[in-house]
């Protein structure tokens, strides 16, 4: 990410409170933390909350890095500006 989009982005963040930087994440490691998803939903018996803030449609997962090094492999591998962003 060149210093251009790095400030896009920063302005989309500050104005809409999200940006979306495509191609920031591999494909395999997207299904590689979806399988590990899955396996952690099952395993801890996690499943949709009855919530009327986040619909029956959202399974909420706290600590995530606790549950397997599936999510701890994409944070040091993001590029310096996402992080930047992030902060």
């Amino acid at each position: 990410m060149n210093n251009t989009q790095s400030k896009y982005h920063a302005k989309r963040l500050a104005g809409q409170g999200y940006t979306a930087i495509a191609d920031a994440v591999s494909g395999a490691r997207i299904h590689g933390m979806r399988d590990a998803l899955d396996r952690v939903e099952r395993e801890h018996r996690f499943s949709y909350a009855a919530s009327r803030v986040e619909s029956d449609l959202t399974v909420r997962i706290y600590k995530l890095l606790a549950y397997g090094e599936a999510f701890w492999r994409v944070l040091p591998r993001m590029p310096r500006p996402i992080t930047a962003l992030a902060s």
